[in-house]
């Protein structure tokens, strides 16, 4: 889960369930101009979520910290990628994407618990449809509705901790292409490629047209140094990127694939999670580490 982008954050108060009083009225402002947070948004989405009861602004600030995109990348063809898929709203026509998943089986989809557990979905199945196939998430390919899903028992939305979650589909797809799972520790030195339709700079906007980028995994030392994350790396996190920063996930991604040996060999690796903004120094992307939930997930697609 990434600082959110503005249209999100707005996306998610605007969405607020029915008990919710506080009508967020500086984020219509947001939403129509379609920009980044500047630090006045900031004091008035707080000042809005204060006036929630404190178990929903607990619930909606978790929400916030989601979903990363791709900086640094290069468009890719859904031939490159044919395991990637989009989550979009099941309640509206239009193709809203709001996170990435991964084809594991015809019928099975690997993502983030965030991705679920969420003021979207509301951990809903009839709420998300996934589509795959194409490159461009808005249209070719195919949709198909969502049957059942399932988080990880021991998903924690406060460190983002176990986040995975699975999703088993209405129809099996036909156009997109399974990716078997690595159960083996992924580790470096190693490069590993990720995917997603998400921003493709902090703060800026979502992209229409995949996109990917290939970088290398970090020790688990460096990124649980003082000066990136500390002690809020987990054994069942991985890290990515460059030291300098300039190439990561970022808003949008949340859910997406982190692969190793990219091409016939490919293999699932990771999931993308969370970090600190988008392509920071010293401020990794920070990813599931599927060979920790590798048990979860085969449970599901052995």
């Amino acid at each position: 889960m990434r600082t959110q982008p503005a249209c999100w954050i707005a996306l998610l108060l605007l969405t607020a369930p029915a008990a919710s009083s506080a009508a967020p009225n500086h984020l219509d402002v947001i939403v129509s101009q379609d920009r980044g947070l500047t630090p006045t948004d900031v004091k008035a989405i707080q000042k809005d979520l204060s006036k929630l009861p404190a178990a929903e602004q607990q619930r909606y600030l978790s929400a916030l910290r989601l979903d990363p995109r791709i900086v640094g990348g290069d468009p890719f063809d859904i031939a490159t990628a044919p395991w990637q898929v989009a989550l979009v709203k099941g309640y509206a026509a239009n193709r809203y994407q709001f996170c990435g998943g991964t084809l594991i089986a015809p019928d099975t989809v690997v993502t983030a618990a965030h991705c679920i557990d969420n003021p979207i979905v509301k951990n809903d199945p009839l709420r998300l449809d996934i589509v795959a196939g194409t490159a461009f998430f808005g249209e070719g390919g195919e949709r198909i509705k969502v049957k059942s899903l399932a988080v990880h028992p021991q998903w924690n939305a406060t460190n983002l901790d176990y986040d995975v979650a699975i999703l088993k589909l209405a129809q099996g797809s036909t156009l997109g292409r399974p990716i078997p799972i690595d159960s083996d520790p992924a580790n470096p030195p190693m490069q590993v490629t990720v995917s997603g339709w998400g921003a493709l700079s902090e703060g800026g906007r979502s992209s229409d047209e995949l996109m990917g980028v290939t970088m290398p995994l970090v020790d688990a030392g460096t990124c649980s140094s003082p000066e990136s994350y500390g002690a809020s790396i987990t054994p069942r996190m991985l890290c990515a990127g460059v030291r300098e920063g300039g190439q990561d996930s970022c808003q949008g991604d949340s859910g997406g694939p982190l692969v190793r040996d990219l091409g016939p060999n490919a293999r699932l690796v990771g999931v993308v999670s969370w970090g600190e903004g988008c392509a920071r120094r010293l401020k990794y992307g920070v990813y599931t580490r599927v060979s920790e939930v590798a048990p979860f997930i085969l449970a599901f697609a052995p």
